[in-house]
């Protein structure tokens, strides 16, 4: 018997390059920051010496400012450390994320997979998290999102068959304490839950102890935001502040008006939202690749070109060669979204795409649990900046609020690619390859021009 030859230790961990490139690419991004900026200024002024100056000044935020008791302490300590800590802080966070998708959509040892991933995740637009401090935005935005991962793990232990030590319990409940902090991030880990309960009820009639114990973390959590004083204290200092008309909007409007904008950001931002372009192109190209009929294939390539004509007029908008009140007219964070009326005609498109999408995700994997688990990532995403309009912070926030939309766009295209293509690169898996690696490397030239100048 021919006994075949061993594959190399290099071989066999193949996968892991890509996040070996990640790491180093995001340290070298960061280095780009040299030091503080807007709200770290602030923070780096608070006397916090001590416990009691620390709990003193986490008492003040409770009655006149923020629910986040968790990450503000966190700010302190970065803010007072050397940029290096930080710089070492986000790239081990960021790198959290992509290895916590990869756990969690069950991508095998696939390099072409992993890059993929790995291109997406390291393209996100750093640059929002300069809109309120390079070390405030990220400590309280990529730790709860890399918890708020972790705290997922146990529906993939769930799906294979795996029960979890009491350690590893404790972990994902600690991190569901602490990523739920954020309200967003709680928001989305309850949804998320709440659909598995109802998944597991309908189809295996029995629901896991972590799913009601996760649930009530989440829950919990998004009532002690609500009931905190210090939020309420805040959303009347920036209705005077940023938005005057809020107070007069009704429940319906205010509804109405983030959803609006969130989908007017995803498709038709002023910045270029580079994933949501990849996200049309890659069902496109998926749905193209499959069998199917024809008109689901011409619908897909409609929206595909409109996105481009779309994605085309904003460039040269941006440019100066075209006015900006022609075809697709934007304001700074949304304003005409919000504050100017909403602009009927391109709010329509903006929602009648996001509905082709999940048109596409039926049509490509059918009545199946892909379907669902590929639909619910984009609600959760489209979820989590929709409800935005039930607060005036979001002019105060600017596209930072985005940054689950974005990831949770991140695991979808990761999602398909896993459930669509093979694991070996053919012609096939060459294309979808290119097509995520085209739209990562745009998203990494902006990268690299927004960063620079933020």
């Amino acid at each position: 018997m021919i006994q075949k030859p061993q594959k190399s230790s290099f071989q066999k961990n193949r996968h892991l390059i890509p996040y070996i490139l990640l790491a180093a690419s995001l340290f070298a991004m960061f280095c780009m920051v040299t030091e503080p900026t807007r709200d770290d200024f602030y923070y780096q002024s608070i006397p916090a010496g001590s416990p009691k100056e620390v709990l003193d000044f986490l008492r003040m935020l409770y009655f006149n400012w923020s629910s986040r008791m968790v990450t503000e302490p966190l700010v302190l300590l970065l803010v007072n450390l050397d940029m290096t800590v930080w710089r070492v802080f986000c790239v081990a966070n960021i790198l959290g994320i992509a290895l916590s998708v990869r756990y969690l959509l069950g991508i095998r040892n696939s390099v072409w997979k992993n890059s993929v991933l790995c291109m997406l995740v390291g393209a996100f637009p750093f640059s929002y998290y300069a809109s309120a401090g390079w070390i405030t935005t990220t400590a309280i935005y990529l730790i709860s999102i890399s918890l708020g991962l972790v705290a997922l793990y146990p529906l993939r232990r769930l799906l294979d068959g795996k029960k979890s030590a009491w350690w590893e319990n404790a972990l994902f409940i600690l991190s569901a304490v602490l990523s739920c902090n954020h309200e967003q991030v709680g928001a989305v880990v309850l949804g998320v839950y709440l659909c598995s309960c109802v998944y597991c009820a309908v189809l295996r009639r029995k629901v896991a102890r972590m799913q009601i114990c996760q649930i009530v973390i989440a829950a919990a959590s998004i009532l002690f935001v609500l009931t905190c004083p210090g939020d309420a204290v805040r959303v009347e200092t920036e209705i005077q502040t940023w938005l005057p008309e809020y107070a007069d909007w009704t429940v319906p409007e205010k509804l109405l008006r983030g959803v609006f904008h969130a989908v007017d950001y995803y498709f038709y931002t002023a910045g270029i939202n580079f994933f949501a372009f990849a996200l049309v192109f890659l069902l496109a190209l998926a749905l193209f690749l499959s069998p199917g009929k024809k008109p689901q294939k011409a619908l897909a390539l409609g929206g595909a070109l409109w996105l481009c004509l779309a994605v085309g007029t904003i460039l040269l908008q941006r440019l100066g060669l075209l006015a900006r009140d022609m075809l697709f007219p934007w304001e700074e964070y949304g304003v005409n979204m919000l504050s100017r009326g909403v602009d009927v005609a391109r709010a329509a498109t903006a929602l009648l795409l996001l509905f082709l999408l999940f048109g596409e995700l039926f049509w490509l994997f059918g009545n199946s649990p892909s379907f669902w688990a590929g639909a619910m990532f984009l609600a959760a995403g489209f979820g989590s900046a929709a409800v935005l309009g039930f607060s005036p912070t979001i002019y105060a926030s600017g596209n930072r609020v985005f940054s689950i939309f974005i990831y949770a766009t991140i695991v979808l295209i990761c999602h398909i690619v896993n459930q669509v293509f093979a694991d070996t690169c053919g012609r096939r898996e060459r294309l979808a390859l290119l097509a995520a690696g085209a739209f990562s490397l745009a998203s990494t030239a902006k990268n690299i021009w927004l960063v620079a100048g933020a």
